[in-house]
């Protein structure tokens, strides 16, 4: 069993938890651990984390929006970026008057947010990652993810 406020495991019988402090809940059957799998969390962390799928399985539906939100205008801003700066070297290979350099700054200025937001997103996930695979991660109704 595991305390419902702090996660720290108790011992069977114990009407305090040792971590805490706080009272026990010693009744039958009830449990402060997730049915959800730490593994299933972790996989979707590893291939999806990005997207937040993660989130979405545990429960945690406002921050996989989030960082989903965050990672469509950072793949889209990107993929705008270099489709700007293709069709921008294939208008300058034909009207030779207008130079390669008009408007590099803002497209790169474009591409380096889409870039941030990624980078935010990877680095959100992988913080995430790190908590399933240490057994901290708990899911929406606050209930410790530690089932393999």
């Amino acid at each position: 069993m595991y305390c419902e406020k702090c996660g720290t495991k108790v011992e069977d019988g114990a009407k305090f938890c040792p971590g805490c402090g706080a009272e026990v809940n010693g009744a039958e059957g009830v449990s402060s651990v997730s049915p959800k799998s730490r593994t299933a969390a972790l996989l979707f962390g590893i291939f999806f984390g990005h997207l937040g799928v993660h989130n979405f399985y545990l429960g945690q539906i406002g921050r996989g929006v989030t960082k989903l939100v965050l990672s469509v205008c950072g793949i889209g801003g990107y993929v705008f970026a270099f489709f700007k700066l293709f069709f921008k070297v294939a208008l300058t290979i034909e009207d030779e008057t207008t130079p390669l350099t008009s408007g590099m700054p803002e497209m790169f200025a474009g591409a380096g947010f889409a870039l941030i937001l990624l980078a935010i997103t990877g680095i959100w996930a992988f913080v995430e990652w790190v908590i399933i695979a240490c057994g901290k991660a708990r899911d929406s109704k606050g209930l410790l993810v530690s089932k393999w």
